[in-house]
């Protein structure tokens, strides 16, 4: 048996090869990605289709014109400037998505505006913030067209893409805090995991799935998509559709819906709305999934309970719990093990350590 000096030794010399062997692994990782940065840049398009700038990283890149139909891509400096249009359509006036055809349109002679001039300001564009490439705000109602629905999940889903590559993942689940997350897309949904050395373990999973019809009762078909998405990890569900359907049934559902293992969320694509219960944990996701929003992290999340006392912010195991809606003994687990707070002795209080 090893004595406790020489296993303390031992657990520390191993601690130092995990953490050479992370660094290792992710320098590895920065340098594939500044060739594949390299690559795509010498491969793909090298220039703002708005200013002309040299663009080398896909980082750079803003979004997709919003022209309808253009693919064209502009750069994050215009992007964020508000020029959301190509160069060849900047001269465009607004082409509203509700105007008759053109047949049935009257001809009226109005001097040309830059799009700077009439662009509706909307929540998408004030925040100015991520590339919301394909979401395009279409007439409130309902849609008789499946396809329709599919395209409102698909332009969610590759949103939330981006705000995932941008941003970087939660850093929370009911298991606790975690750090380094990661994230890999399967089929309509995101896994979020954390990763040590060759070992993955997930922690969240986002399934982005379009809602267009059902068999009634509503909860049934719900609670069936949710019983098929397997345990072991929370499952936030978002289900993509069109204003007409989101009914009183709807949002009843969403405020008795319960559940330990997962979240559940409705988006209206047409009014670019997040329905949500109003539990924190839900509060918190709905922060990654609504444009609306800028995205949180735990620490966003544990000062909304906190009380100052002084200059120190002092979060209690009770205000805590009270506010997620979950056990003390879960909530003192989760804040036991959170780096970024410090435990006052002889209390059930943590002190905020940013």
């Amino acid at each position: 048996m090893f004595g406790k000096e020489k296993k303390e030794e031992i657990e520390k010399d191993l601690n130092d090869e995990r953490i050479d062997l992370a660094e290792y692994i992710e320098k590895a990782r920065e340098e594939a990605t500044e060739k594949l940065d390299e690559t795509l840049s010498k491969n793909k398009m090298e220039f703002c289709s708005r200013c002309g700038r040299k663009v080398d990283s896909r980082m750079e890149w803003g979004g997709k014109c919003i022209r309808d139909g253009c693919t064209e891509l502009i750069c994050i400096d215009c992007w964020e400037n508000g020029k959301k249009k190509c160069k060849v359509h900047s001269n465009e006036g607004i082409i509203s998505i509700k105007e008759e055809p053109k047949k049935k349109q009257k001809e009226t002679k109005e001097p040309e505006k830059t799009d700077e001039e009439t662009e509706v300001i909307s929540k998408e564009e004030e925040l100015k913030e991520v590339p919301i490439r394909n979401i395009v705000q279409r007439a409130s109602g309902i849609t008789n067209d499946e396809n329709v629905i599919m395209g409102y999940a698909s332009d969610f889903r590759e949103f939330v893409h981006d705000r995932l590559v941008i941003y970087g993942t939660p850093d929370f689940s009911p298991k606790g805090y975690f750090e380094h997350g990661k994230f890999r897309t399967e089929d309509n949904s995101f896994l979020i995991f954390r990763k040590f050395l060759i070992f993955k373990r997930g922690m969240l999973r986002i399934h982005i799935l379009p809602f267009a019809r059902y068999e009634p009762p509503l909860e049934n078909y719900i609670a069936g998509i949710i019983n098929g998405a397997g345990r072991g990890i929370y499952n936030i569900f978002v289900f993509v559709t069109d204003t007409g359907r989101i009914t009183r049934d709807t949002i009843d559902l969403i405020n008795r819906f319960e559940s330990m293992a997962s979240s559940l969320f409705f988006y209206d694509a047409q009014k670019r709305q997040l329905h949500r219960s109003s539990d924190g944990l839900d509060l918190f996701y709905s922060s990654w999934l609504d444009p609306n929003q800028r995205p949180m992290f735990f620490k966003d999340l544990v000062k909304i309970p906190s009380e100052m006392t002084g200059d120190i912010a002092v979060l209690s195991v009770r205000g805590f719990a009270r506010y997620m809606k979950m056990d003390e003994r879960k909530a003192l687990r989760i804040l036991k093990g959170c780096g970024l707070l410090k435990r006052i002795k002889g209390s059930d209080s943590f002190m905020l350590k940013f």
